[in-house]
């Protein structure tokens, strides 16, 4: 997958493309940002791609990762994306 998103790299499109109603559940955890990292990666995106797109540093995007890890209790990205689906947090 290419870093051009066809302009998928808006914070606004991206935080539509991740559910996260607060104080509900697990969702409450996760921040905007850490949601928005989530969604990035769950498109298969790098670390190094993610970051480009979120215009963050490829070491903020690998600390939110570690973050969503510990939160949702989850050791993979495809754990991580797995919940989150099942949370209604990302859309298909």
């Amino acid at each position: 997958m290419g870093a051009d998103s066809g302009g998928l790299g808006s914070p606004e499109t991206v935080c539509s493309a991740v559910r996260m109603p607060g104080g509900e559940g697990k969702s409450a955890m996760l921040t905007e940002v850490e949601g928005q990292v989530l969604d990035w990666l769950a498109r298969g995106y790098t670390h190094e791609q993610a970051a480009r797109m979120l215009q963050m540093t490829p070491d903020r995007v690998q600390a939110c990762e570690r973050g969503i890890y510990e939160k949702l209790r989850v050791q993979s990205r495809g754990d991580a994306v797995r919940e989150a689906m099942r949370w209604g947090w990302l859309v298909a």
